[in-house]
């Protein structure tokens, strides 16, 4: 599983989540090669009134576009639990979920539950 996981992130690229999304949504946009056609849906925006223009505030901050890639990807991270901790008298019953880690790899576990 690992694996499969590990050879799939290696051809993703920073907008690939993004467009896997957009794909879902908006399949009418895209090419049989699968290129986004950004002409045509910008086309269906200005037919229903929208005004495009750019907003003035952005956030920046160095790593912006490796922080994309690793939304792209999926995880190479296994979540176990904590059965010491889940045998306790007071967690014997809870429904809750801990997860030490990496964030971006606890949110991408919880994405695919």
């Amino acid at each position: 599983m690992i694996r499969e996981q590990i050879k799939e992130n290696e051809n993703k690229k920073p907008n690939s989540y993004e467009l896997e999304k957009l794909k879902k949504i908006f399949p009418q946009y895209f090419d049989k090669d699968g290129k986004f056609l950004i002409n045509k849906f910008h086309e269906m925006l200005v037919h229903e009134d929208i005004e495009f223009e750019k907003e003035g505030y952005e956030l920046r901050f160095l790593g912006k576009n490796y922080a994309k890639l690793e939304t792209s990807t999926v995880t190479e991270t296994v979540i176990v639990p904590d059965l010491e901790h889940n045998s306790k008298e007071e967690n014997i019953n809870s429904k809750n979920l801990y997860i030490i880690g990496d964030n971006i790899d606890a949110i991408k576990h919880l994405y695919r539950k």
